[in-house]
């Protein structure tokens, strides 16, 4: 059985030319979603009142540096190793 299994597994890499390692994938997602939670919560930040103009400055150009090209899905992340 393992040598069927790692007979189709060496014929799906060389048809798709890549190997996908789906657990390392999601884990690498799951960091970019913490990314993006913590610049959106720099970006709330920002727009409180108690906080110094330099501050405000700071956290908002943090949090739309932070929103620049970073993945959003899983999917997207498959279609461009896909590619």
């Amino acid at each position: 059985m393992v040598c069927i299994w790692a007979t189709n597994v060496l014929r799906k890499h060389l048809v798709d030319g890549y190997t996908i390692n789906e657990k390392r994938l999601k884990a690498q997602q799951n960091k970019i979603n913490e990314l993006q939670e913590a610049m959106r919560l720099l970006g709330n930040i920002a727009l409180l009142e108690d906080v110094s103009d330099e501050a405000k400055g700071i956290m908002s150009d943090m949090s739309s540096i932070g929103q620049v090209n970073l993945p959003t899905t899983l999917e997207n992340r498959n279609a461009g190793a896909k590619r």
